[in-house]
Protein backbone atom coordinates (compact mmCIF):
# COMPACT_ATOMS: atom_id res chain seq x y z
CA UNK A 1 0.00 0.00 0.00
CA UNK A 2 1.03 3.68 -0.89
CA UNK A 3 1.46 5.17 2.64
CA UNK A 4 2.91 1.77 3.92
CA UNK A 5 5.55 2.17 2.00
CA UNK A 6 5.95 5.81 2.48
CA UNK A 7 6.22 5.22 6.08
CA UNK A 8 8.43 2.58 5.93
CA UNK A 9 10.51 4.64 3.72
CA UNK A 10 10.97 7.70 6.03
CA UNK A 11 11.15 5.72 9.25
CA UNK A 12 14.00 3.80 8.03
CA UNK A 13 16.12 6.40 6.38
CA UNK A 14 19.45 6.93 7.25
CA UNK A 15 19.39 10.95 8.83
CA UNK A 16 19.75 12.61 12.21
CA UNK A 17 16.09 12.16 13.10
CA UNK A 18 15.03 8.95 14.88
CA UNK A 19 11.56 8.57 16.65
CA UNK A 20 10.81 8.51 19.48
CA UNK A 21 12.83 11.98 20.30
CA UNK A 22 13.13 10.59 23.73
CA UNK A 23 15.10 7.41 22.59
CA UNK A 24 17.49 9.78 20.85
CA UNK A 25 18.08 12.20 23.62
CA UNK A 26 18.93 9.31 25.99
CA UNK A 27 21.54 8.16 23.81
CA UNK A 28 22.96 11.69 23.13
CA UNK A 29 23.21 11.92 27.28
CA UNK A 30 24.73 8.18 27.56
CA UNK A 31 27.42 9.66 24.75
CA UNK A 32 27.85 12.90 26.68
CA UNK A 33 28.68 10.65 29.92
CA UNK A 34 30.63 8.09 28.63
CA UNK A 35 33.18 10.07 27.11
CA UNK A 36 33.34 12.18 29.89
CA UNK A 37 32.23 15.57 27.85
CA UNK A 38 33.36 18.80 29.26
CA UNK A 39 31.25 20.95 27.47
CA UNK A 40 28.84 21.28 24.65
CA UNK A 41 28.05 23.65 21.98
CA UNK A 42 24.57 23.22 20.24
CA UNK A 43 25.20 25.25 16.69
CA UNK A 44 21.73 25.85 15.47
CA UNK A 45 21.94 27.45 11.99
CA UNK A 46 19.10 29.82 10.67
CA UNK A 47 16.17 28.29 8.52
CA UNK A 48 16.76 24.57 10.53
CA UNK A 49 14.07 23.90 11.88
CA UNK A 50 14.73 20.79 13.41
CA UNK A 51 17.46 21.12 16.40
CA UNK A 52 15.74 24.04 17.98
CA UNK A 53 13.35 21.50 18.95
CA UNK A 54 15.76 19.09 20.65
CA UNK A 55 17.45 21.78 22.21
CA UNK A 56 15.37 22.60 25.48
CA UNK A 57 15.14 18.86 26.34
CA UNK A 58 18.84 18.09 25.63
CA UNK A 59 20.07 21.66 27.56
CA UNK A 60 18.04 20.37 30.55
CA UNK A 61 19.30 16.97 30.65
CA UNK A 62 23.15 18.65 30.52
CA UNK A 63 22.13 20.90 33.30
CA UNK A 64 21.14 18.05 35.73
CA UNK A 65 24.39 16.46 34.86
CA UNK A 66 26.42 19.86 35.65
CA UNK A 67 27.83 19.89 31.64
CA UNK A 68 27.93 23.47 30.78
CA UNK A 69 26.52 24.23 27.14
CA UNK A 70 26.32 27.01 24.86
CA UNK A 71 23.51 27.62 22.38
CA UNK A 72 24.92 29.48 19.00
CA UNK A 73 20.96 30.21 17.51
CA UNK A 74 20.37 31.01 14.67
CA UNK A 75 23.79 31.01 12.62
CA UNK A 76 24.57 32.51 9.26
CA UNK A 77 25.63 30.13 6.73
CA UNK A 78 26.95 32.48 4.31
CA UNK A 79 27.75 35.22 6.95
CA UNK A 80 28.66 33.86 10.97
CA UNK A 81 28.91 36.53 13.46
CA UNK A 82 32.68 34.77 14.27
CA UNK A 83 33.26 37.42 17.15
CA UNK A 84 29.93 36.48 19.09
CA UNK A 85 30.79 32.66 18.36
CA UNK A 86 34.32 33.33 19.95
CA UNK A 87 32.88 35.16 22.67
CA UNK A 88 30.50 32.58 23.57
CA UNK A 89 32.72 29.66 23.19
CA UNK A 90 35.33 31.71 25.33
CA UNK A 91 32.64 31.92 28.22
CA UNK A 92 31.72 27.65 27.84
CA UNK A 93 35.41 26.97 28.01
CA UNK A 94 35.79 29.53 31.29
CA UNK A 95 32.68 27.87 32.60
CA UNK A 96 34.14 24.51 32.21
CA UNK A 97 37.54 26.17 34.16
CA UNK A 98 35.66 27.46 36.82
CA UNK A 99 34.50 24.16 37.44
CA UNK A 100 37.32 22.05 37.44
CA UNK A 101 39.12 24.71 40.02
Amino acid sequence: PPLGALAKKYHSSVGPRSYPQSEQDQRFLELVVQANVQGVIFYHEEGDDTLGWDYPNQKAMLDRKGVPSIYLHGQSYWTPDIEAQKKAVSGLIKAIGERHE
